[in-house]
């Protein structure tokens, strides 16, 4: 015990030094206690954790590894070795790190997890889902578990809409059984013509791609007739977090909070209608929505799939994303199609501006896709490899976290040989440092080749605002249609394809098409702009009409 209180002293001490730039003397430290405990796994591993904590991440990494030469028998030590490559970035060795102690103790199910993030990360999506699985077989009330193996299956083309429901509500069951019956009944006032509390409930109230479609709402809601209560999972402190604080009646920060003390402040605020953001996206709360806090519940934009929570009523959609009659059946919540469709968006403010690649005879028409790594499979890709194979002169650019490690972009190219693509033709970029810089990228691309079963959203709406047309394949489900109905409120049908022939025909003919393209770069943007795409007071209107059609609904019931 003394030993431990005398590292865990000097541990606090190195902090301060480091905090006060003083780094000579952190080091110094952190010399002696590996001096004095190099070969002691434990306290490795403490002094691994506090210099990731300090951002020494290179000094972590080489103190965990000292803990699995230490302990190698040890299935934490190459866990947190794991976590610490992750974080660097090394994706391919913290892979290797998660196998090993999964080797060592097949029921760490933190290590499946983990795993599951590493290789959707690099593109190996269905063995991601395969260790989600494997971790909610041994933690199976570990609603983050589920969750991140809920939203993977949106990316296998391999997992029919009618499977990811039955899994959707398999987890949804899960939860709701551990929920006490008889819950208590709801004080807010039965009168259906009343101003109304809203409560809007998300991890990413802050510059993130829900922001995009959240913000224009929450600007224009009709103050008299609602008030507008964010309670917020993340607090975040950044321009667009202030605007957004500013725009709300009352803003709660509830991420150290239990479910069951957010329901009591749901409830203490009298919020008829509850809004989830989130789905089964990170940091959510649906453990939360299936208490039902609220009299209404419903949720929106964060998710492109049903929750599994019978507890949830209502979930906005259009008749493009979900064809009356189509998936009505696939969801626990019924579907409310708002007219103008279920996205309204605001460009981000860093955006720079448009510039039209030189058009000239020996230039190479570039095609690229800066969606989430996960969402690119083998099918998309072959999609890819035919249309490179139609147009000799023709490349591909694409950019994500992923390609920063030499391993990633290694067996990316290995995918793409194997489906007979040329490696020389395709261009893998890391992420920039900023979102200028990010959309910037789409100035170097001349169409965008959308990725699907799960289509890109705001990656589309980004792509549009700069000027690059976007050429999207179509589906069964909500998350293969999304693409589609954002490009049918810009008048765009004919970028819409029903089948894999088409979607490799439409961008071969936008390819050989200049003048269309060049016309587009031109007026993509305006067209945005003159849509109801951004129609703000429009989508205000059609989304609190819909509120209080669901308010009635309530009040007639009760």
């Amino acid at each position: 015990m003394k030993i431990k209180s005398s590292i865990d002293k000097a541990l606090a001490d190195a902090q301060k030094l480091h905090a006060k730039g003083k780094l000579r003397e952190a080091e110094a430290i952190f010399a002696a206690l590996i001096k004095a405990y190099g070969r002691d796994a434990p306290i490795l591993t403490e002094l691994a954790k506090a210099a990731a904590m300090m951002g020494e991440r290179e000094v972590a990494i080489s103190l965990f590894r000292r803990a699995v030469a230490a302990a190698p028998l040890a299935a934490a030590a190459h866990y947190n070795l794991g976590k610490a490559l992750k974080s660097d970035g090394s994706i391919a060795d913290a892979i290797h790190a998660y196998k090993t102690a999964i080797q060592l103790d097949p029921l760490m199910a933190e290590a499946h997890y983990n795993l599951g993030n590493a290789l959707c990360d690099q593109g190996q999506t269905q063995d991601g889902v395969a260790a989600f699985l494997r971790a909610t077989a041994v933690e199976p009330e570990n609603d983050m578990y589920w969750s991140n193996y809920l939203l993977a299956l949106n990316y296998l083309d391999s997992c029919s809409p009618q499977e990811c429901f039955s899994r959707h509500r398999q987890w949804g069951e899960l939860r709701e059984s551990g929920i006490a019956d008889g819950r208590p009944a709801f004080s807010n006032k039965k009168d259906p013509e009343r101003r109304l509390v809203l409560g809007y409930v998300s991890a990413d109230f802050r510059t993130h791609s829900v922001s995009y479609f959240f913000e224009p709402l929450a600007a224009t809601h009709t103050r008299s007739h609602y008030k507008v209560v964010l309670y917020d999972n993340q607090p975040t402190d950044d321009d667009v977090a202030k605007r957004l604080k500013s725009a709300a009646d009352l803003w709660r920060p509830i991420r150290r909070l239990a479910d069951q003390d957010v329901e009591r402040i749901i409830r203490s605020d009298k919020v008829d209608i509850l809004v989830d953001l989130s789905g089964h996206s990170s940091n959510n709360r649906l453990g939360l929505f299936a208490r039902r806090p609220a009299p209404v519940q419903l949720t929106w934009i964060g998710y492109p799939n049903t929750t599994g929570l019978k507890s949830i009523d209502w979930r906005f959609t259009d008749d493009i994303a979900d064809p009356p009659g189509a998936t009505d059946d696939l969801h626990t919540e019924r579907l409310f199609r708002l007219p103008h469709g279920f996205l309204c968006f605001r460009p981000p403010e860093a955006a720079p501006e448009i510039v039209a690649r030189t058009a000239c005879p020996q230039d190479r028409v570039v095609f690229g896709c800066l969606n989430n790594f996960s969402k690119i499979s083998n099918s998309v890709l072959a999609l890819w490899v035919a249309i490179l194979k139609e147009l000799p002169q023709a490349a591909l650019l694409l950019k994500n976290q992923a390609f920063v490690m030499e391993a990633s972009r290694n067996l990316f190219m290995e995918r793409l040989t194997a489906l007979g693509g040329d490696g020389a033709r395709v261009e893998l970029l890391p992420p920039v440092g900023d979102k200028t810089g990010h959309l910037e990228t789409y100035n170097r691309i001349d169409v965008a080749l959308d990725t699907f079963p799960y289509a890109g959203t705001a990656t589309t709406c980004e792509s549009l605002w700069m000027g690059t047309p976007v050429i999207t394949l179509t589906g069964e489900s909500h998350a293969s249609r999304v693409g589609a109905s954002l490009l049918e409120r810009l008048g765009l049908h004919e970028h819409i394809a029903a089948t894999p022939d088409q979607y490799v025909a439409k961008a071969v003919a936008l390819a050989k098409d200049s003048e269309r393209r060049h016309f587009l770069k031109q007026n993509l943007r305006n067209m945005m702009r003159n849509s109801n795409l951004m129609n703000a007071p429009l989508f205000t209107h059609s989304v609190e009409g819909a509120y209080r059609q669901f308010w009635r609904e309530w009040c007639e019931r009760n």
